[in-house]
C-alpha cells in the first residue's frame, strides 16, 4: 500500500516524513524510537522500530500498545480481511457511523473524541456523535499529555 487516505479515512498510510514526526509527537517517550506506518480513523497507530519488519497497534485513546503482526504482510491479512481484527483495528463501526455525519476524513486528519476514553468518554453512538475532526500531528500530543497510561503494554 501507498502513502494516502484508503476507504475515506479507515485508514491512512503515512508518508515517511509524516513517520518519524508522528511517533515523536506522542509525549509517552516509550514510543519515539518507532515510526507510524499507519493510523485508523480513530487516531489509532500502526508502529514498527526501524529495522523491524514487526507491527505494533498503539490503542491512542489508552496508550496501551502490543505487537499484532510479524510483518507487512501478515499485518494486511489481518486489515483487509473482514472479520474481528479488521473491525477492532480499523475501529470500523466508529468510521462508518462518523464518516456518515461528519464526513470523509481527509489525509492527516483523525475523528477526535472528547473527553478521550481513558477520562471517561463515550464509545457510544451518543459518544460518538459528539466526535469533531482533528489533525494527527496535533491529536496524539494532545491525548498523550493529559494521563500516563497503567499499562504500556508490550512497548514497555
Amino acid at each position: 500500500m501507498h502513502p494516502g487516505v484508503y476507504d475515506n479515512g479507515l485508514l491512512t498510510i503515512t508518508t515517511q516524513d509524516d513517520s518519524k514526526e508522528l511517533a515523536e509527537s506522542l509525549e509517552w517517550s516509550v514510543y519515539h524510537n518507532y515510526r507510524v506506518v499507519a493510523y485508523n480513523c480513530m487516531g489509532d497507530l500502526f508502529i514498527k522500530r526501524p529495522g523491524s519488519e514487526t507491527i505494533g497497534y498503539v490503542w491512542l485513546q489508552y496508550g496501551y500498545g502490543r505487537f499484532i503482526a510479524k510483518d507487512k504482510s501478515e499485518w494486511l491479512a489481518l486489515i483487509e480481511k473482514d472479520g474481528d481484527d479488521r473491525t477492532k483495528f480499523l475501529e470500523t463501526y466508529a468510521h462508518d457511523y462518523l464518516e456518515s455525519n461528519k464526513g470523509p476524513l481527509p489525509y492527516g486528519s483523525v475523528y477526535t473524541m472528547a473527553p478521550i476514553l481513558a477520562l471517561g468518554g463515550d464509545s457510544s453512538l451518543h459518544g460518538l456523535s459528539r466526535c469533531g475532526i482533528g489533525r494527527l500531528n496535533v491529536y496524539p500530543s494532545i491525548v498523550s499529555q493529559s494521563f500516563e497510561p497503567e499499562h504500556w503494554g508490550e512497548f514497555a
